[in-house]
């Protein structure tokens, strides 16, 4: 399967889309319910963002669903939004903090977690009572499911490992 970059799941986000009937707009003006486009957009962007990502789909009845195994290629260090931002915010850098995955199915599975220490900036794999060292090349996977980074601070270089 190709991976998905994590930039353009917000291109996406971002994207215009015309409402349909069951989503039409109500127009205070002439009280009925019109056609309208809807596009949503970023003004600020916050010290920590987190991502959940869509994981779980159903058909328009919701009655048949399924887990959706996407590989969403998200950075580690360097995740770049200033193009998705509308005041023009320099500090719009983010590094990643942590990542909760989900395994499994719809009616089963198990969530793990890999977190990066705040002033070693070692990365730890925690499953279930046992924890671990991990290593930054194995966090993206295709079992990302929440994503949690951290503005970086103006001045700090791609390369530090503390806060």
């Amino acid at each position: 399967p190709d991976k998905v970059p994590l930039l353009d799941c917000f291109d996406l986000f971002g994207k215009e889309e015309v409402l349909d009937e069951a989503n039409a707009w109500y127009c205070p003006r002439c009280r009925e319910h019109r056609q309208a486009r809807q596009k949503l957009q970023v003004w600020s962007l916050p010290p920590v963002l987190i991502i959940q990502l869509k994981r779980f789909t159903a058909d328009a009845t919701g009655r048949w669903r399924r887990k959706l195994d996407s590989m969403i290629d998200f950075p580690v260090r360097g995740l770049d939004l200033s193009r998705h931002c509308l005041s023009g915010d320099d500090a719009a850098l983010y590094d990643l903090r942590a990542v909760c995955n989900h395994y499994g199915g719809l009616s089963s599975g198990h969530y793990t977690a890999f977190a990066r220490h705040s002033e070693s900036g070692a990365w730890h794999d925690f499953n279930d009572a046992h924890v671990s060292t991990a290593r930054a090349d194995g966090i993206v996977t295709s079992g990302a499911y929440v994503l949690i980074y951290e503005r970086r601070a103006e001045g700090e270089s791609e390369g530090g490992e503390g806060r």
